[in-house]
């Protein structure tokens, strides 16, 4: 197995300015794995988002989006996941640590993406992501079936819900093509999932959906 690096390289002044006073920006080269952004709070932003100087508070593991840190010691991060274990109990959580159940915050840009992935060959699961767009129509999750790409296109208030199995791997892929769009993504039990399934039938999803398409 290879072991990831972490080399860092320089960034352009003007990208790393942009993020001044509230945190600066590194560039870290991971190979072979993947490259990947990490942000650090500079402690001159608003403590109670940033937390103090030298703290690293997001990350991204895919170069077109920006997610939270998942952290105790990261206030936000902490807030959310609290708010889990508030709203689902320890019954509707897949995970009895509500920070290994909060799945993360994620940020995509206009013209941010996460590239095709399946999660990996360690968890297993259902995920459900609930997406915050600016505008309807204008970004996307693709899904891999087979031969086939089935899009489901973003509208206000949405939820997307699929099962991590590594015996059974799901590729998946998000586009922001024209607008902001922010996910929060939970790891929920098998019971809520069922409870989920049984209450919204598949038929009803695509009537709802009429931008789905098969590709």
């Amino acid at each position: 197995m290879q072991t990831c690096g972490e080399k860092h390289l320089q960034l352009e002044p003007s990208v790393a300015s942009w993020f001044q006073p509230n945190a600066s920006l590194q560039l870290i080269d991971r190979s072979p794995c993947h490259s990947s952004y990490k942000f650090v709070s500079t402690g001159r932003g608003h403590r109670a988002a940033t937390g103090p100087a030298d703290q690293h508070f997001a990350t991204t593991h895919h170069l077109g989006s920006v997610s939270l840190k998942k952290a105790e010691g990261v206030p936000c991060s902490r807030r959310m996941a609290e708010a889990i274990k508030v709203a689902l109990g320890t019954q509707g959580m897949q995970y009895k640590n509500p920070m290994a159940s909060f799945r993360g915050i994620y940020w995509y840009p206009p013209g941010g993406f996460t590239e095709w992935h399946t999660d990996g060959n360690q968890v297993r699961g259902w995920r459900l992501y609930l997406a915050d767009i600016d505008e309807e129509g204008r970004s996307v999750m693709a899904v891999k079936d087979k031969d086939k790409r089935l899009l489901v296109w973003d509208r206000f208030y949405q939820a997307n819900m699929f099962r991590v199995n590594p015996e059974n791997p799901l590729f998946h892929a998000v586009a922001a093509q024209e607008t902001h769009r922010v996910s929060f993504g939970i790891a929920i039990s098998d019971k809520v999932a069922d409870r989920i399934l049984r209450t919204v039938k598949a038929k009803d999803l695509v009537e709802r959906h009429p931008r789905h398409q098969e590709q």
